[in-house]
């Protein structure tokens, strides 16, 4: 016995068929790319200017908040500085450095990092600047600070660090791809 199907369907209902079929073919196609095959946003760069110096523990707790009041304002009112830490030494071979990280998007932006270069915020901010002048209370303790501060950044140093942001992750936020890339199942196998 011979199970016979019917072969009289018409030539708009096949073409139908074959549209569909096609359309999911695709569809599927789709769902089995790699995730690193499919079109990902570049997460990008960053750099990081790193300045650092020695600071002696004995004075640290004189120079640490002179930096604070009269160091970080300006550094934190740069428009191109993406992310500003003062970063102090606390465990290792020598607790005595300090650090000035400062994040910036562009190559270009580490040139604004000076407060001559910062632009109108830090222009705004000098128009009164905090330091007590002769013959104001405190005048005597932010001289003081100020010469050990001088003292010990005269000898700094600085480094830029390129910081791809494939490889970040800031504030909780991973960026790029954790782990190997997802192999192509197209590719040699």
């Amino acid at each position: 016995m011979t199970l016979r199907t019917s072969t009289c369907t018409s030539a708009p209902t096949r073409f139908l068929i074959s549209a569909l079929g096609a359309i999911l073919l695709f569809s599927m196609a789709g769902l089995t790319t790699p995730a690193q095959a499919q079109e990902e946003e570049d997460p990008g760069e960053r750099y990081v200017a790193l300045t650092t110096f020695e600071v002696p523990l004995h004075v640290r707790d004189t120079v640490i908040p002179y930096m604070q009041e009269y160091v970080v304002p300006l550094q934190r009112l740069n428009p191109n500085v993406v992310t500003f830490r003062v970063l102090a030494h606390r465990w290792g071979s020598d607790a005595s450095q300090i650090a000035l990280y400062r994040e910036v998007e562009e190559f270009a932006d580490v040139d604004s990092l000076s407060v001559e270069d910062c632009g109108q915020p830090c222009e705004e901010y000098m128009k009164e600047p905090p330091e007590p002048e002769e013959g104001d209370e405190g005048y005597e303790e932010f001289q003081e600070a100020e010469q050990l501060y001088q003292e010990y950044n005269s000898d700094h140093q600085d480094q830029i660090y390129w910081a791809p942001m494939e490889a970040a992750k800031t504030e909780g936020e991973i960026h790029g791809t954790v782990g190997p890339p997802e192999e192509d199942e197209g590719e040699g196998n």
